[in-house]
């Protein structure tokens, strides 16, 4: 039997894709009865729950209707505001409680960012405060007084509108009786963010950064809202990993340009063929009466650009008299590459994909190859560098190559067969994730702390990547 809310109006508002809004609004109301349900929208669409409104054109524009006229939409003593990305999960997790507040919706962790991009108090860092309007319950009372306040001039900014609400003007809207929900109360109705778990709440907002996985699983039968979740999540986790990219790129030249007098990039990045999971190859020549002192200091530089996961410098790949350093380093969404090449102005070169991003001097054209100098390889070296090769491996399998295991197989099997570093035999020799966690599990076998806990963040990430590729 359905749960009756006649004092709740559905309503949701959609002037991009009305699709997109009926599938959320089907979810919402199938376990629950509510006193009216409203689509509004400036296109066209024979759905019975159709509202026309004026065309909104922008978020901009959506927030200055949600405080200036939502008031004229609603008849019933609350609305339960919903978006094409954000709507019920689990009707079971109604509460009473939450109509007796004016306003619920999903609690934030307020961040750095939240102060430096939307003004929150920097003395709220670190707390909880409520709340996200895509999916919120709001009382007829909440309404009146914000339409009344933007009458009188007294909310100058309302974008975004859930944010000149519940902070920038909400001690406005408690001079006039306003109860805002405690954020205990509203973590039971709604959750966003990737910093949350979904608990069974009653709701949630954010498609692509709130991670719906199990319930996504279990309501296979929603099959737009299951693409849109898939196509969501994989928009977002590029989006995320090429700013990352971005950042540390320029990090790293911020870091590396003091006293270099040229520098250029190469590989993918060079080519413009790159993508999300691409490494970063990047080149600094420096006067050779300089370069001793920039290597001797390496390492508290690479330090400087980021917080360091795994470090490895294969001395056969280094440029003569200079050095190459495999830099794997952790940023907020997952791991990134970067392919360090320090090297003096008697010894360096370009390469034919090169890419200038500064330059003081000419450099000759050459083909990278193995520096000629004897190497000597000693056990910890050895697995550092398949771990190396074990990262790299991630990429492959991502992008479906044929051969993506074939050189962490190669370099795997030399731990034993050239260096009695003594790992188990593997079970197939195929080129699958599956081989691939195995094959980091019995490298765990042979490592030391600094190591297993590098292949732990590598096998965290290549779990992630393999949920996107599945997606």
């Amino acid at each position: 039997m359905k749960r009756k809310l006649s004092n709740v109006t559905l309503l949701g508002i959609d002037c991009v894709n009305v699709e997109r809004l009926q599938a959320a609004m089907d979810v919402s109301m199938k376990d629950i009865e509510f006193g009216a349900v409203k689509l509004l929208t400036s296109l066209p669409t024979t759905d019975t729950h159709l509202v026309p409104i004026p065309h909104i054109g922008s978020v901009e524009e959506y927030s200055r209707f949600i405080i200036e006229d939502l008031y004229k939409y609603v008849d019933t003593e609350f609305v339960l505001v919903i978006q094409y990305d954000g709507f019920i999960l689990n009707p079971k997790s109604w509460s009473d409680e939450f109509l007796k507040y004016d306003y619920i919706g999903s609690p934030w962790l307020v961040r750095d960012w939240s102060v430096k991009n939307f003004a929150f108090p920097k003395n709220s860092v670190g707390s909880k405060i409520v709340g996200n309007g895509g999916f919120s319950i709001r009382s007829r009372k909440i309404l009146d007084v914000g339409a009344q306040l933007a009458r009188e001039g007294k909310i100058p900014k309302v974008h975004p509108e859930d944010v000149a609400i519940c902070v920038w003007h909400r001690d406005l809207f408690e001079k006039e009786g306003v109860k805002f929900a405690p954020a205990e109360l509203a973590e039971k109705f709604s959750y966003e963010g990737e910093e949350w778990t979904y608990a069974c709440q009653f709701g949630f907002h954010g498609l692509s950064w709130t991670n719906l996985d199990d319930w996504i699983t279990g309501h296979p039968e929603y099959d737009f809202i299951v693409d849109e979740y898939r196509k969501a999540r994989k928009d977002r986790f590029i989006g995320r990993m090429t700013r990352a990219r971005e950042k540390i790129l320029n990090n790293t030249i911020n870091v590396f340009k003091d006293k270099a007098i040229e520098a250029h990039t190469f590989g993918s990045v060079g080519r413009g063929d790159s993508d999300e999971l691409s490494d970063i190859d990047i080149w600094f020549t420096y006067k050779d009466s300089d370069i001793k002192d920039v290597l001797a200091k390496r390492m508290e530089l690479y330090s400087e650009i980021g917080e360091i996961v795994h470090l490895c410098e294969p001395p056969q790949n280094a440029p003569i008299d200079g050095v190459h350093s495999f830099v794997l380093y952790k940023t907020e969404v997952g791991l990134l590459q970067v392919d360090l090449y320090l090297c003096p102005q008697s010894t360096s070169f370009l390469t034919k994909d090169s890419k200038k991003i500064f330059s003081e001097i000419d450099l000759p054209r050459m083909e990278l190859s193995l520096n000629p100098n004897r190497v000597l390889f000693n056990k910890d070296y050895r697995i550092d560098f398949v771990i190396f090769i074990a990262f790299i491996a991630i990429k492959k399998l991502a992008r479906n190559k044929s051969d993506a295991l074939g050189d962490l197989l190669k370099e795997y099997g030399f731990l034993s067969e050239k260096y009695g570093i003594k790992v188990n035999n593997l079970e197939a020799n195929a080129q699958s994730f599956a081989i691939y966690f195995q094959i980091l599990s019995n490298i765990k076998n042979v490592s030391n702390s600094k190591q297993f806990n590098a292949l732990a963040k590598i096998e965290k990430f290549a779990r992630t990547v393999e949920y996107i590729k599945g997606l």
